[in-house]
């Protein structure tokens, strides 16, 4: 016969292993899952001056446009921050090189193991606070020919860190247009 102790003994101790059995299934399922809790994407360009129309991720996301940028190739300032989303499996951007006054568009194909190297990316250590970080940045880098590179990163730049990587997940041709208007291609158009 049980006694009132036993029986709340028991129940504790069934509670436990519900517990521990849904934390390992949020552990495990944190792990496989291919949802971010924040990532950032910026733009970067080789010398010149652009004006950036518009940015779509998945033709889900936009990331806003009006902005005009020059930079240092493969360094950007921290871009739009995207939270609790995966990371894009395509990316297009419109924008204007302000310097040749051409217009263009590009569609750009990301690698089909983004997720898995942005899992497994290294933190860096700021130099500065003397602290290590956990970041995850996309990187589009426009040249003044048309053509954009994309890199997976722990770091917008390198300035007073230490450990950034850098990794090409997509590459693309842009296509000179007629105008910035903003215009996403639909996947009939691929």
């Amino acid at each position: 016969m049980t006694t009132p102790i036993n029986r709340k003994r028991r129940l504790i101790i069934f509670i436990g292993i519900l517990i521990a059995i849904g934390t390992g299934i949020g552990v495990y399922a944190h792990k496989k899952s291919k949802i971010f809790k924040a990532y950032s994407v910026g733009v970067t360009t080789n010398g010149q001056e652009v004006s950036i129309a518009a940015i779509y991720l998945d033709n889900k996301w936009a990331i806003p446009g009006g902005v005009s940028i020059s930079g240092t190739w493969r360094e950007t300032k921290r871009g739009a921050s995207l939270f609790n989303k995966p990371l894009p499996k395509e990316i297009y951007i419109n924008w204007k090189d302000l310097r040749s006054k051409r217009h263009y568009d590009a569609t750009i194909d990301l690698s089909p193991t983004i997720t898995r190297q942005a899992q497994k990316l290294p933190p860096i250590h700021l130099d500065v606070a003397n602290n290590n970080l956990h970041d995850i940045e996309l990187i589009i880098g426009l040249k003044q020919s048309g053509k954009v590179v994309v890199w997976l990163s722990n770091a917008p730049h390198q300035h007073n860190l230490t450990g950034r990587v850098m990794y090409v997940v997509g590459r693309a041709q842009g296509h000179i247009t007629q105008s910035s208007a903003p215009y996403y291609p639909s996947a009939s158009n691929h």
